[in-house]
């Protein structure tokens, strides 16, 4: 059956193993690569991010003893076509308590597990996926401790990433097409001595038991090659002693008939 024919087809069966190997190198790759990109698309804009986080607490003076907390911002709302992600803020003391901002971010210092600096994290806020990135301000002569914590949308982060994806998945997948192309071409001229000699055993005579040219095989091929010839000479020489069997049998035979012909 043409089932039958494809799993015993050596050309099937080498294909499917090199485009499996392929494929799974394109997989390996894209989720490498997209890892990758995920974190280049993120180190320039959480470096954005941590400039307006810190400007905005310079403007608040946060942590010199004379802060301004009703200062109001202008920061992207979401709308301006170059600017798609929206920009909120929260300033809180210690326990997480909302002073000041225009969003509830609040989270108490515990969160940070005892980690200074700038802390980025991911959440989900209105339905949208953001970025925020959260910073301690201790107040001078151990005043109060403010945090000031600034979330933005993600919608050029993943802009980012998906024109860089698109930069590297596509042109991989055209890579993997054309070696695929590649490897079936090469196999189908690998191929050709063993089909060639396929035609030459086909186009026999059937009392032909002549050895096979084991030069027009690849090297790989020549062993199998070789052992058909030993089991062409051995059928050579069964196909000789019973046609001497034949001969001896029809010899013996011959006088005792010729014997009773003649009587």
């Amino acid at each position: 059956s043409k089932q039958e024919e494809n799993v015993l087809s050596l050309r099937s069966h080498l294909m499917e193993r090199l485009l499996t190997a392929l494929f799974w190198l394109w997989l390996l790759s894209t989720v490498v690569g997209y890892f990758a990109t995920l974190n280049y698309a993120n180190q320039p804009h959480d470096l954005i991010l941590l400039q307006r986080a810190q400007a905005l607490a310079e403007h608040m003076k946060l942590g010199s003893g004379q802060e301004q907390l009703d200062y109001q911002p202008i920061l992207p709302d979401g709308n301006e076509p170059g600017m798609p992600d929206k920009v909120v803020y929260t300033v809180s003391d210690i326990s997480g308590n909302k002073i000041a901002g225009n969003a509830n971010l609040s989270r108490p210092i515990s969160y940070r597990k005892g980690k200074e600096g700038p802390l980025f994290s991911n959440s989900e806020r209105e339905g949208e996926k953001t970025r925020m990135v959260s910073l301690v301000y201790h107040g001078v002569h151990g005043g109060k401790l403010y945090q000031l914590h600034v979330s933005e949308t993600t919608h050029q982060r993943r802009a980012l990433v998906r024109g860089i994806l698109a930069n590297i998945v596509i042109p991989q997948l055209l890579l993997i097409l054309i070696a695929a192309g590649a490897v079936w071409y090469g196999l189908k001229e690998g191929l050709t001595p063993l089909e060639r000699l396929r035609q030459e055993v086909a186009g026999r005579q059937r009392d032909d038991l002549n050895r096979l040219d084991e030069t027009k095989a690849p090297i790989e091929v020549r062993p199998l090659i070789s052992a058909v010839n030993d089991l062409l000479e051995r059928l050579q020489q069964v196909m000789q002693a019973q046609k001497r069997f034949v001969a001896d049998a029809a010899h013996q035979l011959r006088t005792p008939f010729a014997g009773l012909k003649t009587q």
